[in-house]
């Protein structure tokens, strides 16, 4: 009889990070049938065990949606795509400035600095595409008013940035901060605006040559808006009209959309050409996607910061579908 496979500290944790909901996505993608146990993780031990999952399929679930799941993504754009075109000299100057090394593997998990500074994880480049992912420890902060102090908790946050050598187009991937980090603001306390600054600030610094801006998301936010109820269902909308002010419009069910309210049909038939969508909430529907979905995307489009966010959950080729429908529909407009 084999040994029963127990799982390390260090793979519970990760595991326990990423969620049982999405990892459980990932197996339903993957056509992997769970066991059944009280426990989620006991659950996933015992499909090990029992060969329907493998510890490198279940290293490499966690890695995909520690990349793709939960984040907030901006959208860049490089004017000078060419100087990525000489793949090896792009190699020799990461590896000369930052001591980063390709690798062969796309999923690669690792360990952030206890210090909680940026930790190089993994760079990735499989033709035109290239990611490089680093990690960070953060911490949280929760009151305990029985023993009058704050626990401090340990959070792994994960940076990724995919760029298309070709066409030049740049993801930055950020999970959300924890309360507590090194990237400080004006008053010295730890600030997101400051870490979303300094993730893109390092990618100016680990391509120098580069000449990258923000995407303009204006006529994208302004399209799915008006015109694609049958490939974007709009959940909620923030709208500027007339004289900067801003309008909100929200519906209580995730399957209505707020263009079917007569209150915002009314209003939008008046608007005269002045309104400007500001901040798109909705799903990408599935039964629009051609089989790309299995179920509806979760997405919100600010069209102010060329922002977008994704849920948890969220799988690599559910996210490589919305964003190719942002990209379809800029070159369109």
């Amino acid at each position: 009889m084999s040994k029963p496979i127990e799982f390390s500290e260090g793979l519970s944790k990760d595991c326990t990070r990423v969620g049982y909901s999405a990892l459980t996505s990932w197996m339903n993608e993957h056509q992997i049938k769970l066991g059944s146990s009280d426990n989620w993780l006991e659950t996933l031990r015992k499909t090990v065990e029992s060969g329907d999952l493998t510890l490198d399929q279940l290293s490499e679930a966690i890695a995909e949606l520690d990349e793709n799941s939960d984040k907030k993504i901006f959208l860049m754009q490089i004017e000078n795509p060419g100087e990525l075109a000489d793949k090896k000299k792009v190699l020799q100057g990461l590896n000369f400035r930052d001591r980063i090394v390709a690798g062969s593997k796309k999923w690669v998990n690792g360990s952030p600095s206890a210090n909680g500074n940026p930790t190089f994880i993994n760079l990735y480049w499989e033709g035109d595409l290239l990611k490089i992912k680093y990690s960070e420890l953060q911490w949280d902060s929760e009151a305990d008013f029985e023993n009058n102090r704050f626990i401090r908790t340990e959070r792994r946050v994960n940076i990724v940035y995919v760029i298309d050598s070709v066409t030049g187009f740049v993801q930055l991937r950020l999970d959300s901060p924890g309360m507590i980090h090194h990237h400080k603001g004006d008053t010295g306390k730890s600030s997101e605006t400051a870490y979303d600054a300094f993730y893109k600030d390092m990618l100016n610094k680990l391509l120098p040559d580069l000449v990258i801006r923000d995407l303009n998301l204006n006529g994208l936010a302004n399209y799915l808006a008006g015109n694609v109820m049958d490939m974007f269902r709009i959940n909620k909308g923030i709208t500027t009209i007339s004289n900067n002010a801003k309008q909100t419009y929200a519906t209580g069910s995730v399957q209505a959309d707020v263009r079917n309210l007569p209150e915002y049909a009314a209003a939008a038939a008046l608007n005269n050409g002045i309104w400007r969508t500001e901040d798109l909430t909705g799903y990408w529907i599935a039964t629009a996607s051609g089989g790309e979905l299995r179920k509806d995307l979760f997405m919100r489009i600010s069209r102010r910061s060329s922002q977008i966010r994704v849920q948890r959950g969220c799988l690599e080729k559910e996210l490589n579908y919305g964003i190719g429908k942002i990209r379809e529909i800029q070159n369109q407009i």
